[in-house]
């Protein structure tokens, strides 16, 4: 687990995408889940590549994503 989420931690601060994207959750070993803005997640899924891992994206509209690097200030009035 730690080393999938390091990979794709690494990869967010390589393309310098931190204010846009971030691991939402992690469900298994061999699963997260990432969230931010639409281009930034496809831009991560495009260049991901680790071993043993199958890479399978479901893009989620939703309201109210409080786990995205993007309501980090709207979090803070709370």
């Amino acid at each position: 687990v730690q080393e999938l989420y390091d990979h794709v931690i690494e990869l967010i601060k390589t393309l310098r995408l931190g204010q846009s994207v971030g691991v939402a959750a992690i469900n298994s070993c061999n699963q997260l889940v990432i969230s931010g803005k639409e281009e930034a997640v496809k831009l991560v899924e495009e260049r991901l590549t680790f071993p043993d891992v199958k890479k399978i994206s479901r893009l989620h509209r939703i309201n109210c994503a409080f786990h995205s690097p993007l309501m980090r200030d709207a979090s803070r009035q709370f």
